[in-house]
């Protein structure tokens, strides 16, 4: 507007230096309160962009040779970033058989008179893997290995026999064939017929040979079984206890599992008048 007069401008150096015009707060802006906002201030300059001002004066290339001879420096202490090795390759894995290839190679073992295999071909037919699922196949493959003296298929037979599965029930035999597969050290067996010998399941009750095949069983290491002993101590008297006790040392010396040597627990007997 005519008229006016335009102040004066004046520039005063920043940090006791003299710069540019155009990088200095003017006066008049410095007197009204308002602050520089352009980060050129010592104090306001980081640490990096400081040494970058201070060699960069040197020249371009000078400041490259220093920083190509930092670089070699920590390379020389260490300081460079570890290359990582390479992963160890995995392990190949098993490969997965077809449950229709596994059936008829099984098969094929089972006929020529394999009892593991006969147990297993029954095991197969009875859930219907890699076959059509059939009870009476399951059975009679079951029933071989059993004839031939492999515990497993004794139990595995037995509990058929038990539900009634491809066979007639019969609890009687079901105990025949446990007291079988008990006898030759399998413990699922001996805790199955302690359960038989328990609540005359095809055999007449029998608290002694039921505590003495679960104590068995209990030292042949499976842990249900000693939860089945400690349940029939409760109802024996200390006389009992004390029989029992006898007979499940002489069941295990005669029946434990091959090659597992443990002893047989011994129950507390009870004192007189205790509940």
């Amino acid at each position: 507007m005519a008229g006016l007069a335009s102040p004066k401008i004046q520039y005063q150096p920043l940090g006791g230096r003299t710069r540019h015009p155009g990088r200095e707060l003017p006066t008049v802006l410095q007197s009204s309160g308002i602050k520089s906002r352009r980060p050129w201030q010592d104090d306001e300059i980081p640490i990096e962009s400081q040494c970058h001002r201070e060699i960069l004066p040197l020249g371009y290339d000078s400041y490259m040779q220093i920083k190509a001879l930092v670089a070699i420096m920590l390379l020389a202490l260490g300081c460079s970033t570890p290359v990582e090795e390479p992963a160890p390759p995995a392990p190949p894995s098993e490969p997965v058989v077809d449950p229709v290839t596994a059936f008829k190679e099984a098969k094929v073992r089972a006929e020529q008179g394999s009892a593991v295999d006969q147990e297993n071909l029954g095991r197969l037919y009875l859930e219907g893997t890699g076959v059509e699922q059939s009870d009476a196949e399951a059975a009679k493959w079951s029933r071989t290995s059993a004839e031939a003296g492999y515990a497993p298929a004794q139990r595995g037979f037995a509990v058929l026999l038990i539900d009634g599965r491809g066979v007639i029930q019969d609890f009687a035999a079901a105990v025949e064939w446990l007291e079988k597969a008990a006898e030759q050290g399998d413990p699922v067996a001996q805790e199955r017929l302690a359960s038989a010998y328990w609540r005359g399941i095809g055999t007449k009750r029998q608290d002694a040979k039921a505590y003495a095949w679960a104590s068995v069983a209990a030292a042949n290491g499976l842990e249900s079984a000693a939860g089945l002993r400690d349940f029939i101590v409760k109802y024996l008297t200390p006389e009992e206890i004390v029989e029992v006790q006898e007979l499940a040392a002489e069941y295990f010396e005669k029946y434990k599992t091959p090659v597992v040597e443990v002893e047989v627990p011994v129950a507390e007997v009870p004192s007189e008048g205790a509940e």
